[in-house]
């Protein structure tokens, strides 16, 4: 007997399914470069020498705000960066503190000394400025700039997403994106499509996108596509869609950002649309 396979039969067929891994949440870490390229790890990483009256780490993250971190005449510029399955605290020379998400990079001054206090971000972070109206603050980000006294918002940045936004908790904030100006107030949700290159602010609950800050994740009618792209950054796993239908089931969840992803994805089994089989390490998520 001669078993026919037609060519387009999906390879994955063929590859033997295994017990879902468990998936652990993420930790606090993080890598610091230095202005002349050395880098060290936080926390647990030895510093460079030199450079320990300049700031001070913890078990959270590092600390600027250090009496001996006095201004220079050319502003010496740091880089913080998590990985996947990483976050990190930061206290900068003003005061400012600022929570890094996972994937996330943030160039800052060692000590602020110019007449505006300026940071670059790419990927996620929440920060609470340090009001000082003589020396406002501005995050640059790929594609805006977002100007604030003292103020707590979140940004979200990512190059693989197709959205930059800003979200306002309190205070009041200036955005410049694509030759306009934008003024927000608290609950305000600034939003760039990088597609269509248009730029929208809406009214909305500032918990949908800042819930990840105080350990929770909050989903409301999300993409599955969207869901699988935000838990991924933080619980570091691999994983594929099967088809693009199924990237597009809705997800509405309440879920502990520091509990273990697998009664996550026991939930997304539990709804009967979708069934999530893992293979050679790599999750697949298919239509049933």
């Amino acid at each position: 007997l001669l078993l026919m396979i037609p060519a387009s039969y999906p390879i994955y067929k063929w590859i033997s399914e295994e017990p879902i891994s468990e998936i652990n949440p993420g930790t606090h870490g993080g890598e610091v470069t230095l202005s002349n390229g050395t880098t060290f790890k936080i926390p647990e990483g030895a510093l460079p020498e030199g450079t320990s009256k300049m700031f001070i780490i913890d078990s959270k993250g590092i600390n600027y705000q250090m009496p001996t971190n006095k201004p220079q005449i050319k502003e010496i510029k740091n880089t913080l960066q998590t990985l996947h399955g990483m976050e990190c605290h930061i206290t900068l020379s003003d005061g400012t503190k600022v929570h890094l998400n996972a994937e996330s990079q943030l160039i800052y001054p060692v000590c602020f000394s110019n007449e505006q206090r300026i940071v670059q971000i790419k990927g996620e972070a929440y920060f609470d400025v340090a009001p000082d109206s003589e020396h406002p603050f501005i995050v640059q980000t790929p594609y805006t700039s977002i100007q604030v006294a003292g103020t707590t918002f979140n940004v979200r940045a990512y190059p693989d997403e197709n959205i930059e936004s800003t979200t306002l908790i309190n205070g009041s904030i200036k955005i410049k994106s694509k030759n306009e100006d934008f003024e927000l107030t608290p609950n305000q949700h600034f939003i760039f499509d990088k597609n269509s290159k248009r730029n929208t602010v809406t009214n909305v609950n500032t918990e949908l996108y800042t819930s990840w800050e105080s350990g929770s994740f909050i989903f409301k009618n999300i993409p599955l596509e969207s869901v699988m792209s935000y838990l991924s950054k933080w619980y570091g796993f691999k994983y594929t869609f099967e088809d693009d239908a199924v990237k597009q089931v809705k997800i509405g969840a309440y879920l502990n950002r520091y509990a273990n992803m697998n009664p996550i994805i026991d939930m997304i089994k539990e709804l009967n649309l979708v069934d999530i089989k893992q293979r050679e390490g790599v999750l697949h998520l298919s239509l049933i």
